[in-house]
């Protein structure tokens, strides 16, 4: 009530005007929505502050010491405790002194653009000492639909690298009529890995995973009336041959060698020694199980995936590389400063390393102003690994401008898309939701609500 009669002081309203449209013309919240919103910042006020602030101790909800649920966490009792089970647990942030290194106060790009900054970059790392290390790294935040791109967009190419696809049309013969097409693919493995990968997913798909009652209700005239007697194959060839033509493939003018009636199409595909009812269940049965797959493989595919990959070289010649997942409650900043500690922690364990001049060469701007600087609440844990290792190791950083072209800075992008496509399990602190996350995940739940 109180929020409606502000609103109707600032607005020329009648007093029968709803309340609703008061609130909207006001651009206010309504009562409910504001009290999400506040909950869910103090929620947030709680998750960030330091392990020592008087609050923190309030959040921790204990376990069950006795009876039959010990072990399991007790009930929430409190509303401090309530507003902090909203959000997912992080690390907790360290209170630290400031940190300063040598150009702390610099612009990484010293003002001059991507293109020229990556012809400095290469000219400079040719003329580094032989002994001094480089380390290459690059984040990725991709979800669904960045997957199949990466499967048919070669990631990575430099100017004078050829498309896998254009290789194969101008050096590989045409296969002959009878061929294997999956035999085919995987007799070229070895010299179209990224091309034979791709065909090998897609004839490997089985027609009977798409989307068949929109199949039935396209092609009711054919396929209705003889729904329950379709043998399996001839719906996995129907349907593959529809999706293909969808993707593009095949236009539409090779001449037709012949043309299968009804009647040919129910001897070669029909299965008569079968009662209608079993082969009905043994559709339907395969048909749920293809659909089982395809749910699992949508339920994978829309899941947010941050990664990150790092190469290591000396004298241009790349000696280790590694790749690894972060929680997916995070972006890709976070990726960018875990797989920069990743690599030079990979790094200074080496024996042959540690003593020499360490190069970070990044192409994010903000990563590198808060390893010169202080650190960020988000992800706080990796760029004080790195100020310390910065403290006892000669480390220095280099802005390396990404996707023009650079060797190493590809290659960490590449390792890092790859660890998106074939993820494996976050380990360590990186398995933990990060501040950038779940402020996020606030700001959704937010837009959601209004």
């Amino acid at each position: 009530k109180t929020l409606a009669i502000a609103a109707r002081g600032i607005l020329p309203a009648w007093k029968t005007t709803p309340t609703a449209v008061l609130f909207r013309d006001a651009g206010l919240l309504s009562a409910a929505a504001a009290l999400e919103e506040a909950k869910l910042r103090f929620a947030t006020h709680l998750r960030t502050i330091d392990a020592d602030h008087p609050l923190t101790r309030r959040t921790l909800v204990h376990t069950v010491n006795r009876g039959v649920k010990t072990g399991q966490p007790q009930r929430v009792k409190t509303k401090v405790q309530q507003m902090a089970s909203l959000l997912p647990e992080i690390l907790r942030t360290t209170l630290t002194a400031p940190h300063y290194s040598t150009g702390c106060r610099i612009d990484p790009t010293l003002g001059i653009d991507k293109k020229a900054a990556a012809k400095a970059f290469n000219i400079w790392w040719a003329q580094l000492p032989p002994l001094d290390v480089t380390i290459f790294s690059d984040g990725s935040e991709q979800n669904r639909g960045n997957f199949i791109n990466n499967f048919i967009e070669p990631a990575g190419l430099t100017e004078n690298e050829e498309d896998e696809y254009e290789a194969w049309k101008r050096s590989e013969p045409i296969a002959g009529e009878g061929v294997d097409p999956i035999k085919y693919w995987v007799e070229l493995r070895d010299r179209h890995p990224s091309l034979s990968k791709f065909a090998i997913d897609m004839l490997s798909i089985p027609g009977s995973s798409c989307e068949c009652e929109r199949l039935f209700s396209e092609l009711g005239d054919l396929l209705e009336p003889r729904r329950r007697s379709i043998s399996p194959q001839l719906l996995a060839a129907i349907q593959c041959d529809r999706r293909w033509i969808r993707a593009g493939f095949g236009s539409g003018e090779v001449p037709v060698k012949g043309v299968i009636s009804d009647e040919e199409m129910d001897a070669k595909y029909a299965n008569p020694s079968e009662p209608s009812e079993l082969l009905a269940s043994a559709q339907l049965a395969e048909q749920a199980n293809w659909l089982s797959s395809l749910s699992l493989l949508i339920d994978i595919c829309g899941e947010k995936r941050v990664t990150y990959g790092f190469a290591v070289y000396q004298n241009r010649k790349q000696l280790q590389t590694g790749r690894g997942s972060l929680s997916s409650t995070s972006h890709v900043f976070d990726a960018e400063a875990v797989g920069a500690w990743r690599g030079l922690q990979h790094t200074i364990r080496q024996s042959e390393f540690n003593t020499r001049r360490i190069w970070l060469c990044i192409d994010s701007t903000s990563v590198i102003w808060c390893l010169r600087g202080d650190a960020p609440p988000t992800s706080q844990w990796a760029f004080l690994e790195c100020h310390g290792a910065m403290e006892t190791h000669d480390v220095s950083i280099k802005w390396a401008p990404g996707h023009l072209g650079i060797e190493g800075n590809e290659a960490a992008d590449r390792l890092a898309d790859l660890e998106a496509q074939h993820p494996s399990p976050p380990t360590g602190q990186a398995a933990l939701p990060t501040l950038s996350g779940i402020k996020t995940t606030v700001r959704n739940n937010q837009l959601s609500g209004s």
